[in-house]
């Protein structure tokens, strides 16, 4: 189970602590209709993961750029003989 969340997944308690904040919002009405990352949660609401640390965002250009960037340029990483 530690192994799973050294690959930068996040922890149950992580989820737990997003949930806990949004409830003590008094603001909570301006979130509601909207998909919420727990990782821009935890960079609003300043807590950190069991670790100390906070998951990388996957909507983040740098996070996400290298996963989707063989899909948006396949030409760039295929030859005549198929995809390398």
């Amino acid at each position: 189970l530690k192994s799973m969340y050294s690959y930068g997944h996040q922890s149950p308690e992580f989820c737990g602590m997003a949930i806990v904040r949004l409830a003590s919002d008094p603001k909570i009405m301006e979130k509601t209709g909207k998909i919420l990352i727990t990782s821009r949660l935890a960079r609003e609401y300043n807590y950190t993961d069991l670790d100390g640390k906070i998951s990388g965002d996957f909507f983040s250009v740098m996070i996400g750029l290298p996963l989707w960037f063989p899909l948006l340029f396949p030409s760039l990483f295929s030859t005549s003989f198929g995809i390398i």
